[in-house]
């Protein structure tokens, strides 16, 4: 885990192999995450991981905002998710 200085936050990145994908994993997971942060969680997501946003829909995040990516190491455009409770 490493800690972004400008906001002193956590930050964290996860996938599941496709192979592991829709066998309740990621929502076990998620569900885990979302008890240590009652309060709410923010993500980030590729904009083309149409799979991966429709999944963090389903579980309650909303869309904030979307992103060219310049501020990721993948360049790629990414899009902002948050959940609150």
């Amino acid at each position: 885990m490493s800690a972004d200085a400008s906001t002193a936050r956590p930050r964290r990145a996860g996938y599941l192999a496709p192979a592991a994908q829709r066998g309740g994993i990621g929502g076990t997971l998620l569900d885990h995450a979302k008890k240590r942060r009652p309060r709410g969680l923010d993500l980030h997501v590729f904009q083309q991981n149409t799979g991966a946003r429709r999944f963090y829909e389903r579980h309650g995040f909303t869309l904030v905002a979307e992103d060219d990516g310049g501020g990721n190491e993948e360049n790629l455009p990414d899009a902002h998710y948050r959940w609150r409770p």
